[in-house]
């Protein structure tokens, strides 16, 4: 029965998709947000866009600082662009 929780909650999430129909103000907001899917898309690419630009700027000024002990760590850095994009993205509070 405890692998069958999972699937039984996938189904009652289901019901809300099937009373969409029959509830107007629920089908404008479901409607509203399928148009505005494409907006979302293009604010997250700016978004995205200013993530790159900080942390190649992050990694040109702040690149070769040694880190010891405090908020630049083995996780938290600057010397990698990978580690860069997380840092940045843990400090934006995302």
């Amino acid at each position: 029965m405890d692998k069958c929780k999972p699937l039984l909650r996938v189904f009652r999430v289901a019901r809300i998709f099937r009373l969409i129909p029959k509830a107007k103000g629920l089908k404008k907001l479901f409607q509203t947000l399928l148009y505005s899917l494409p907006a979302l898309g293009n604010v997250g690419s700016v978004l995205f866009l200013f993530f790159f630009i900080f942390a190649v700027m992050g990694m040109n000024l702040f690149g070769k600082i040694k880190f010891t002990t405090g908020e630049l760590n083995r996780y938290a850095n600057f010397e990698e662009f990978y580690w860069a994009i997380l840092t940045l993205f843990r400090q934006g509070g995302y």
